[in-house]
């Protein structure tokens, strides 16, 4: 199995564990590739930076996207990094600290990806469809030939 085969069903594996709608996941976005889009800080400082530790570090919010252009939806969920890290807050903190990224955080993350592909986009709207995975409605404006956007 190529590593190209191993990453996607690594993917679907972890979205449809996480996800109660299996056959709707893998209908809706099968054969859709992954995108990781990274969200820099809002502090205005550069994402890559030495941390007060010494250690340099890219302190930008990743996500992973699935972009399934033809329905104007995209699934939407933190890196399996950040995923990791939540859960393991979660439980030494006995559910007191939860780090999943809120709604807005999703739609925020869903807008940047949106314009950095060259798209004018407006969030239609946005549901959880199993912590920490969202999928978001979106419509793209046309072109000047009236044509719908190929992106």
């Amino acid at each position: 199995m190529t590593l190209k085969a191993l990453t996607v069903v690594a993917a679907v594996t972890l979205i449809t564990a996480c996800t109660p709608n299996i056959k709707y996941v893998a209908d809706t976005y099968k054969d859709i590739p992954r995108t990781v889009y990274k969200v820099p800080p809002n502090d205005g400082l550069p994402a890559v930076r030495e941390l007060p530790s010494g250690k340099i570090a890219d302190v930008s919010k990743a996500y992973i996207i699935f972009d399934n252009t033809s329905v104007g939806k995209l699934m939407i969920l933190p890196s399996e990094q950040d995923i990791a890290s939540a859960g393991v807050v979660r439980g030494y903190t006995f559910g007191a600290v939860d780090l999943i990224p809120t709604e807005d955080a999703f739609r925020e993350a869903a807008s940047g990806y949106l314009r950095s592909s060259g798209r004018q986009c407006e969030i239609i709207s946005i549901r959880e469809m199993d912590e920490p995975v969202h999928e978001i409605s979106y419509s793209c404006s046309t072109i000047d030939t009236g044509q719908p956007s190929p992106l």
